[in-house]
């Protein structure tokens, strides 16, 4: 798997195929510990009975994952870039700051400008301030002093 890819999709098939080297031999592993009644989280290594292929199966699952890192950089290296349609269409060569900028001052131009209403003045204004003089609907209460 240590080929170079010219274009994304080859390198996309050898990434499944990657993937399927990876699971069969996780799956040998499995396999010949089930079928043995071993423990998969003790160390065989050093048994004289299942050492050997015990340490066979955990080196074909190392190669394949190792296999399967180097087609996923290349996958990565490979996939094309999105274009993202942007809002705007910036000139050639602004930094961040200036794209800002740039942005600000199309939105200040893309506002409506707002017009003032001029508000009519209201003739009922002065027919209300005519009736604002109160008038008591208390009848004003006569002193005695005065009787």
């Amino acid at each position: 798997m240590a080929k170079k890819f010219s274009t994304y999709e080859e390198a996309l098939e050898a990434q499944v195929e990657g993937k399927q080297e990876v699971r069969d031999a996780k799956q040998a592993l499995t396999a010949y510990l089930k079928e043995n009644k071993l423990k998969r989280n003790v160390d065989y290594a050093n048994d004289k009975k299942h050492g050997k292929k015990i340490t066979g199966l955990q080196n074909s699952i190392d190669k394949a994952s190792a296999s399967l890192e180097k087609v996923n950089e290349a996958v990565t290296n490979l996939k094309p870039a999105k274009n993202k349609a942007s809002k705007y269409d910036y000139p050639e060569g602004l930094t961040a700051d200036e794209k800002k900028q740039f942005r600000q001052k199309a939105r200040a131009g893309n506002k409506p400008a707002k017009e003032k209403k001029e508000k009519a003045p209201k003739a009922n204004k002065a027919a209300k301030t005519e009736k604002a003089v109160k008038t008591s609907k208390k009848k004003k209460r006569s002193s005695k002093k005065n009787d």
